[in-house]
């Protein structure tokens, strides 16, 4: 089970996100898939609107991709359809999940054969989507589900129980190099003889994924360490 989006039982997250208008969350993108790792569940990008900028989209499809994750792109002239998500759900059950406003409503009626969601639009002064799906409701799709669920545009890692030392599980590419490190607790972000900072450094990690990383790492290890701090007071 998991809080956001209000799904269980789930073998597949069909990760959708816009390449543009609403702008990629990425980092919203990247604990997404952080969550999807610690719940055993198969993580499957979409990015949407690859027609309205192909530069980016080949871009976002490439890190994520190198990353190792499966991507997929779709476009109002070139579509989803359903024999491209027949296997990859199988007899499972499946749910879009990600911002308002990137497509998920439109892509899962068109997948269903029929007008089920309320699509919406984005809005043209705060460039995000209006919530439209209310509620998650799962549907048969060949031999498994599939459910359109309320956009959301934040995730707390620490409300998901996420730990600092689990993050590097949202990172497949950092921890196939990571055995490399001199120190076994290398945390990737100072120490010597770290092997993750020299690809980096090398160009052969993503800067944003790093960051991300990074980012995320600090902030829980930070506030595992001030609750500690507070309970000795």
């Amino acid at each position: 089970f998991i809080e956001r989006p209000p799904v269980a039982n789930l073998s597949v997250m069909l990760l959708t996100f816009s390449v543009t208008e609403p702008a990629p969350d990425l980092t919203l993108l990247d604990k997404m898939l952080l969550v999807c790792s610690l719940r055993d569940i198969k993580p499957v990008i979409i990015f949407t609107k690859s027609d309205l900028n192909e530069d980016d989209s080949e871009r976002l499809c490439s890190v994520y991709t190198k990353a190792g994750y499966e991507v997929l792109v779709s476009a109002p002239q070139n579509p989803l359809t359903k024999s491209d998500l027949k296997d990859i759900i199988g007899e499972g059950i499946a749910a879009f999940a990600g911002p308002s406003g990137v497509g998920k409503s439109t892509l899962c009626n068109s997948l269903l054969g029929f007008d089920l969601m309320e699509t919406g639009e984005v809005s043209a002064k705060i460039k995000r989507g209006r919530h439209t799906t209310r509620h998650v409701e799962l549907h048969e799709f060949f031999e498994g589900f599939i459910c359109d669920t309320p956009g959301f545009t934040s995730l707390s890692l620490e409300d998901q129980g996420v730990d600092y030392r689990d993050v590097l599980y949202g990172y497949p590419e950092i921890t196939s190099i990571a055995t490399g490190c001199r120190f076994d607790d290398c945390s990737h972000r100072k120490e010597d003889g770290c092997v993750v900072r020299n690809a980096l450094a090398e160009g052969l990690l993503d800067q944003g994924r790093y960051e991300r990383y990074t980012s995320f790492y600090t902030e829980l290890y930070d506030n595992r360490n001030n609750y500690k701090h507070r309970r000795k007071q």
